[in-house]
């Protein structure tokens, strides 16, 4: 069956009238008021939803809106929060663009209001390229979350899994964009919507404040502002439906809140990557790694070249990895600024096409996702020599904004001042409503609200009768001397390092290793070695034989495998239940009514990131942060279906008895 086509997102064709007044051409309408547009959002969004006083008492705060245009309304929300809200709370907002401007587009229109430079400086260093789908982002040292849903208006709010307490409705006039007004768009507005959250709108049409009432909004009209003679804002008195029901197995236990001691065993991209979200998200998190350092093992290589999981058609993997990348590469900017060692190199990637259908899947995958040239484009033959210094002679892609990473001080950088313990967990026992971590002795460890398992292929063996499909690929990587070409990373089924401490790296074989706990995998041999060259030899035999007495240096690693090669982020199923609750799901009967999901009491897992984890932990950590702590989902909700634990026993039951 043929996968939906991948969305493409329009230009709001941007111009800047004399008077410095935005307006898109697309709808023929102003982005912000010609009069004052800070004045504007101050009056008509700010104190239309009852700010500061709404959220001066809250921990956590949470604002959607339809329309992020420009940014000012999260920009001027974001600063006048900072004013009054406690010291310690967070402020999520969560904004819907169908069509998106740019970073130089942002930057254009926002020098007219200076007094939120520091607000737009950091906007604009994690302001994502134009993909669909979600794109979060940690601001304000992890105080302000922000959630892009670049998209059509009701599919992006049908996928989101959050509890409004204020909304924005911010689209374009209703009569110049009726789709951002629809009913469908109505509807997600009530579902997300907490019993008692405020709403306002500049618009006062008649239509959109019916529409309003008969979902629950009590509303009222109110003055407008400059020409606006009135405008609308809202209280909202229905049922509050986050979840959708249809699919219980995936339903998320109830979250635990913040300030929890939660334990990570497992020290490397994975559980320094939760400990880093959770950290931002208020908890208390505590790394247990068996090693001396962390990063140890499979994230302990001394290069890793971030390139994304591309997929033909719209699927949850496809957009997952994207963003993944975008993310991921926001943060190692930061962090990089920061002053921690994290790039390599300037920035670039080429992948090489190794025959003509590679470079047809190539072509279409850039033409069909419309990707940005930033972020990736089509280069021929000449450009990819010019670019990497090596031959292509069916070009390829270039990923831009992609590079090559120091793996270990990604890690390092990620678990700054968290709590960390040194030791080989082995089992763990149920202390109340937490756990206690222990070692093979039975000597405690660590004792905590929750229990994260980030420790790749071992982490099956902490539940009996665990759910976790995770294997072990054993990858070794061989390691050559800099040689001046090529300029960049090259991928060619393998992939090359630029050249880095009197070195480059060379990788990486890909091997099935049955039992993770014998250790005959730390050693490097020849044959392994020789795969690796001969790989590049395929593609790049002149090169290539400039080493061949190379001496034998290198490194393996263990990567944690799932059979769909997507990771494992969530909850913790008990298998038995999901069998017996979920028993009939073969029969496909319409209608009936299942229980909710059975979990192991607070215990989660984030492992299976297999060889792209340092581009895929950040939103996996992101969402399971914001599973503990009840906030809002920073993915969509068929991608969190597509990482949840449970989905291979759903997969046999779906199937039936054999």
């Amino acid at each position: 069956m043929s996968q939906p086509k991948y969305p493409q997102l329009t230009s709001p064709s941007l111009s800047i009238e004399e008077d410095g007044t935005p307006v898109s051409g697309r709808f023929g309408d102003v982005y912000f008021s010609r009069a004052d547009g800070m004045e504007e959002t101050r009056h008509v969004f700010i104190n239309g939803i009852g700010a500061p006083e709404c959220w001066a008492n809250q921990d956590s705060y949470t604002i959607a809106e339809t329309g992020f245009g420009t940014g000012l309304n999260f920009l001027l929300t974001w600063s006048e929060w900072l004013k009054a809200a406690p010291r310690n709370a967070q402020l999520h907002y969560i904004s819907l663009e169908g069509f998106p401007l740019t970073a130089g587009e942002l930057e254009t229109a926002l020098e007219a209001f200076p007094s939120l430079a520091p607000q737009t400086g950091e906007l604009l260093e994690s302001y994502p390229s134009a993909l669909p789908g979600y794109h979060h982002h940690s601001l304000q040292m992890g105080r302000v979350k922000l959630t892009l849903m670049f998209g059509e208006a009701a599919k992006m709010l049908s996928q989101l899994r959050a509890s409004v307490d204020a909304w924005y409705l911010d689209g374009f006039a209703p009569s110049k964009n009726p789709e951002m007004w629809r009913e469908e768009v109505l509807d997600q507005v009530a579902r997300l919507s907490k019993p008692g959250a405020h709403l306002a709108t500049f618009t006062a049409a008649g239509a959109v404040r019916r529409g309003l009432a008969e979902r629950g909004f009590t509303m009222r009209k109110v003055p407008g502002f400059g020409y606006k003679r009135e405008c609308l804002q809202g209280t909202f008195e229905g049922a509050h439906t986050e979840l959708p029901a249809e699919k219980p197995w995936f339903r998320p236990p109830p979250p635990m809140g913040t300030d929890k001691r939660v334990a990570l065993i497992g020290g490397g991209i994975a559980g320094c990557s939760a400990a880093y979200a959770l950290k931002r998200s208020g908890c208390k998190p505590i790394i247990i790694e068996r090693h001396k350092q962390l990063a140890n093992e499979a994230s302990g290589n001394p290069a890793g070249i971030l390139t994304p999981r591309l997929t033909i058609g719209d699927t949850p993997s496809g957009r997952f990895h994207a963003a993944g990348l975008i993310q991921s590469i926001n943060l190692y900017n930061h962090l990089h600024s920061s002053g921690h060692d994290i790039w390599l190199q300037e920035r670039g990637v080429m992948t090489m096409a190794r025959d003509e259908e590679e470079r047809t899947r190539q072509q279409r995958l850039v033409s069909e996702h419309a990707l940005p040239e930033e972020f990736a484009k089509i280069v021929d033959a000449e450009e990819a020599l010019q670019l990497s210094g090596l031959k292509a002679p069916l070009g390829g892609i270039w990923y831009g904004t992609s590079g090559c990473i120091r793996p270990a001080n990604v890690c390092n950088a990620l678990a700054e001042g968290i709590e960390q313990i040194q030791g080989s967990a082995d089992h763990l026992e149920k202390s109340g409503s937490g756990w206690r971590v222990l070692n093979k002795q039975g000597a405690l460890l660590c004792e905590a609200d929750a229990v994260v398992l980030t420790n790749g292929p071992m982490a099956a063996k902490f539940f009996p009768g665990s759910p976790l499909t995770i294997t072990a690929n054993r990858g070794q990587i061989t390691y050559l001397p800099p040689t001046d070409l090529p300029h960049t990373p090259f991928s060619f089924g393998g992939y090359l390092s630029p050249p880095f401490d009197g070195m480059r790296v060379l990788g990486s074989t890909y091997d099935r290793w049955m039992d993770p706990e014998n250790s005959d995998w730390e050693r490097i041999t020849e044959e392994h070695q020789d795969r690796c060259l001969n790989i590049l030899k395929k593609h790049q035999e002149v090169f290539c034989l400039q080493f061949r007495d190379i001496p034998l240096r290198g490194r393996a690693a263990l990567r944690a495998v799932t059979p769909d090669r997507m990771p494992l982020v969530g909850p913790l199923p008990i298998v038995s239940a999901y069998q017996s609750d979920y028993v009939d799901l073969h029969h496909g009967r319409k209608g009936v009514t299942y229980p909710p999901a059975t979990y192991a009491e607070n215990l989660f897992v984030l492992a299976g990131l297999g060889s792209r984890g340092f581009q895929t932990a950040l939103p996996c950590a992101e969402s399971l942060a914001a599973m503990i702590t009840g906030t809002p989902m920073p993915l969509e909700t068929d991608v969190l279906d597509a990482l949840h634990p449970g989905r291979f026993i759903l997969h046999g039951l779906r199937r039936g008895p054999k």
